[in-house]
């Protein structure tokens, strides 16, 4: 990837996060958002307006408070090039050994903000919602507080390379409910 996340391309709001990536000479500035606590179970829903330029990552996913890198929950993830497909991704491992995912197709009328994706964590599952309806339910879940991280990646394998012209660009997370089960310290 070649962004660094620096605090000046993120906006916090009190409903709303907004990334935004830059080029800044020979370097790309991005935002990244991690939440001071962290949790464990609950349900979460977000308005997302996103990206259809090459090179875009823009994400929404969950990490161990141990300082372990696995397992890693992806809520939300997409590339600009493919913005009509979702995926959501439980790693367990190194090199995507042990892992569950799902990929949502949504058609060009539903992307940039006009779909609602809701993340419930229960002890027994993890299951994804878009628009109140169920798109996928994953059954061996982790059981341990994370935190969450909502950034915007630029380029990398998966995401491809951007093209200069189409900086700066955005991606904007509306919070429409944020309730933790269980609330730990970071």
């Amino acid at each position: 990837e070649l962004q660094q996340y620096v605090p000046g391309q993120t906006q916090i709001g009190t409903d709303r996060i907004c990334l935004t990536a830059v080029m800044e000479e020979d370097a790309c500035l991005s935002g990244k958002a991690e939440s001071r606590a962290a949790f464990r179970y609950g349900t979460f829903s977000f308005r997302i307006r996103t990206t259809r330029k090459d090179g875009f990552f823009p994400a929404i996913w969950m990490l161990p408070t141990s300082g372990e890198r696995y397992p890693e929950v992806d809520i939300y993830e997409a590339i600009g090039n493919e913005p009509n497909l979702v995926y959501g991704v439980i790693h367990r491992s190194e090199y995507d050994v042990d892992k569950d995912f799902f990929t949502k197709w949504i058609g060009d009328d539903r992307i940039d903000g006009s779909y609602v994706l809701t993340f419930v964590w229960t002890e027994e599952a993890m299951t994804w919602y878009m628009d109140g309806e169920e798109i996928a339910v994953i059954d061996d879940v982790p059981q341990i507080p994370m935190y969450m991280i909502c950034n915007l990646a630029v380029g990398g394998g998966w995401a491809g390379q951007p093209d200069p012209a189409d900086f700066p660009e955005q991606f904007e997370v509306e919070i429409l409910e944020f309730a933790p089960e269980e609330v730990f310290s970071r």
